[in-house]
Formats: structure tokens, sequence, C-alpha cells
């Protein structure tokens, strides 16, 4: 996590935190909800990693990202049984099994005293969960 620390604006601090997932599993990507959708942004592990930026995901699909964005709890899945996520996802290429999403929100206006640390732990916050609502994601 120091390296997102050092992240000097909010691009930098995601394209730090997409590094930092990418050195615990094979592939990351980071995705902006941009109105209705979550849109591509930034990958690390794939063959193309511009590829998703070109992804563009309804939240009105029946898929992992309508769920987390309107739980606003982390979920995992394997592949099959979000075949639209998977549908979605396709464009990256290979041959994913497991997935993985996280929501994370951050305050986007600026307030005259606060400072770059401030904003970036505003942004890295974790979503608040209960301890029902772990559970219950512990059991799928």
């Amino acid at each position: 996590m120091a390296a997102v620390e050092k992240g000097g604006n909010l691009s930098e601090v995601l394209t730090h935190l997409v590094a930092e997932v990418a050195k615990q599993v094979d592939r990351a990507a980071m995705f902006i909800v941009k109105g209705n959708a979550a849109v591509g942004w930034y990958a690390r592990g794939f063959d193309h990693g511009d590829a998703v930026k070109a992804v563009t995901i309804p939240l009105t699909a029946d898929t992992l990202f309508r769920l987390v964005h309107g739980t606003r709890h982390a979920s995992r899945a394997h592949v099959s049984h979000s075949p639209a996520t998977a549908q979605a996802l396709a464009r990256l290429g290979g041959d994913p099994q497991g997935l993985l999403a996280v929501p994370s929100s951050c305050a986007t206006r600026s307030r005259p005293s606060s400072t770059a640390t401030a904003r970036r732990k505003r942004c890295l916050r974790p979503p608040r969960t209960s301890s029902r609502s772990s559970s219950r994601s512990r059991a799928r």
C-alpha cells in the first residue's frame, strides 16, 4: 500500500492500486462508474491491457457489476454463475474462472483544506459492511 500512498493525484492512486492488486492475482482491471455503466479504465495482466478501455458494461444488465454497484458490498463468483458478466468481459480475452468485484467510492468535491493524502484516504476507504452481510457473502 506504500505505492498507493505515493500517488500524487487520483489517476496515479488508482493506477498504483491496480498494480498492487495485480501482485496478488493474475489479472486485475479497474472500472469507473459513469452514469448507468461501468467503463473500463485500466488493467494489468491482460495480453492487451488497453482493451479494457473499450469495455462498457451497463449497470442495468444482470452482471456482477450491477450486484456490487447496487449492494455496495464486495462479491466473488465463478464465471459460470454470471454468464452476462463473462460475455461482457470476453473482449479482454483469456479464460477467466473466478471473478471478484470490490466497490469503492471517491468524494469528488474539493475542499479548500483538503490535502492529497486526505483525498486518497477518502477514495480508498473500503465500503461499509455489517457482520450480517459479510457472513452472507462467505456462504455463497
